[in-house]
């Protein structure tokens, strides 16, 4: 499940994955590419930091692939104004970002891993209220979709 080809990245001297996002040079504990219109796969690079720790990996790779899944399942993501909702975080840009990181959080809590940074359950469900009917159905409904992906136990 996910149509997805995995590999461990190079990374950076930091131990990330750089790559454009919107013009700008990110960093990032793993990242998926777009389907390719041969094989119909994603490719899922996987950062040396994430891969140094086992939950920090669990949580990147069911990210990562939940990414490369939404894209075999032709999800449709749809921008959200992030200035018009007053989110400050540009990792909730789109339809597909706020259900993967809805379900990141349930994932973590489903496992008793740590959520470390700024995307707490409690702070997207927040934001998730300000959204119009429309977004937080999409969001709702991608949610549902990726679901098999993220709920899981580690071992």
């Amino acid at each position: 499940m996910g149509g997805a080809e995995y590999s461990l990245s190079e990374g950076n001297s930091n131990g990330f994955i750089e790559y454009m996002d919107h013009g700008n040079l990110t960093e990032a504990w793993g990242y998926t590419s777009p389907k390719s219109l041969t094989t119909g796969l994603s490719k899922v690079s996987i950062s040396p930091i994430a891969a140094q720790n086992s939950k920090a990996l669990f949580l990147t790779m069911a990210h990562e692939t939940g990414h490369a899944y939404a894209s075999f399942l032709g999800l449709g993501r749809s921008l959200i104004d992030l200035k018009a909702n007053n989110i400050g975080w540009e990792e909730l840009a789109d339809t597909e970002h706020f259900a993967i990181y809805k379900l990141e959080n349930f994932t973590a809590l489903k496992n008793n891993i740590p959520i470390i940074g700024k995307l707490s359950t409690v702070r997207l469900d927040s934001f998730f209220r300000r959204l119009s009917t429309t977004e937080r159905s999409s969001i709702s409904s991608i949610y549902e979709k990726l679901l098999p992906i993220f709920d899981r136990v580690m071992k």
